[in-house]
């Protein structure tokens, strides 16, 4: 294969992985659009709660998926380069920081929930 020619072959595997990862974004997408639009329905009260329900959550996720995303590079590097024991560091690093760092969420969350909401509203 020449370099910079795309075959048949390469975009079919890239469509068979990339395909489902974008319809699961598009329908998670769309659902938190839904449920946003039905909670706007039971008042302003009640979408501000919920925007700032999903702004938090989206603050728990987006640092382990943003690690999840160097890690798989990281790591594909490291399996292309053939180290094996380099890979397996960089997978067991990635999956301690997001652990951790979901872990301590989950205690904010538990110990200063109130200071945290307060944190969008003065109300």
């Amino acid at each position: 294969m020449k370099v910079g020619v795309l075959g048949a072959g390469q975009l079919g595997r890239m469509l068979a992985l990339g395909l489902p990862v974008g319809l699961q974004f598009f329908a998670e997408a769309n659902a938190f659009g839904l449920v946003t639009v039905m909670t706007g329905w039971m008042g302003t009260t009640t979408l501000a709660g919920h925007e700032i329900a999903l702004s938090l959550a989206s603050l728990t996720f987006m640092v382990p998926m943003g690690v999840a995303g160097a890690a798989a590079v990281m790591v594909g590097h490291a399996i292309g380069a053939g180290d094996i024991a380099e890979s397996r560091r960089d997978a067991v690093a990635a999956l301690s920081v997001g652990v951790g760092f979901m872990a301590c969420m989950a205690v904010a969350f538990w110990v200063i929930p109130t200071a945290l909401a307060n944190a969008y509203t003065t109300d």
